[in-house]
């Protein structure tokens, strides 16, 4: 409507230009809000499909007691995944969430989360001016266990209850997609003499 009230130069009468100044002046301030809101959808939108952002995803798990990918000491399963970011400044560095559920081939259900601070690796700027990161490195501490498992048994995270360090990236993909990846490095061991680093990799739909 305001497009139409600029243009109608082309065409009117003094009265129009008349009529038309009266409703610019009228509706201004709606009209300007519009205008606003329109601009940070927009940005919201662009937001979204640019940066990595918070996501759920589905990952491949490895890992592998003695260091081989064959026999009863290589375990791999198919792990529930995210990430909820809690704060980031203006230069996209962030802290976030990440918990995970993990269904193993041995039978076991592990659960954990992790605490990570983000490093932007590539970072995209919008149309306000703002950035997003669209290419992040990661790094932090979780605590995971076995859902259900028998006091002094091993899991993926180690015996019982134990703490990890964890070591990924995850990049944007088109719009809604992430691709992530990590590497969980147990403080106790996951078998029964080796700590056995654990491999996830997966995709991400952003929300």
């Amino acid at each position: 409507m305001n497009a139409c009230l600029d243009n109608i130069t082309k065409f009117y009468t003094a009265s129009d230009a008349a009529l038309a100044a009266a409703l610019q002046a009228e509706f201004g301030k709606e009209i300007a809000a519009l205008d606003e809101r329109v601009e940070e959808l927009e940005v919201a939108q662009e937001r979204r499909e640019e940066g990595v952002g918070n996501y759920v995803g589905l990952g491949f798990t490895g890992y592998s007691a003695d260091g081989s990918f064959s026999g009863d000491d290589y375990n791999s399963g198919a792990t529930l995944t995210g990430r909820a970011k809690v704060w980031e400044n203006s230069n996209n560095f962030a802290v976030s969430l990440r918990p995970e559920l993990t269904f193993v081939d041995n039978g076991q259900t592990a659960l954990g989360g992790a605490l990570t601070v983000d490093f932007p690796l590539k970072r995209k700027e919008l149309l306000d001016g703002s950035t997003v990161s669209a290419w992040n490195a990661y790094a932090g501490i979780g605590v995971g266990g076995a859902i259900g498992a028998a006091d002094g048994s091993y899991n993926m995270y180690g015996e019982d209850v134990d703490g990890y360090g964890v070591i990924g990236t995850e990049v944007s993909l088109v719009k809604n997609f992430v691709g992530f990846a990590n590497i969980k490095l147990p403080f106790g061991d996951n078998s029964v003499d080796n700590y056995a680093p654990v491999g996830t990799a997966g995709l991400g739909w952003k929300f």
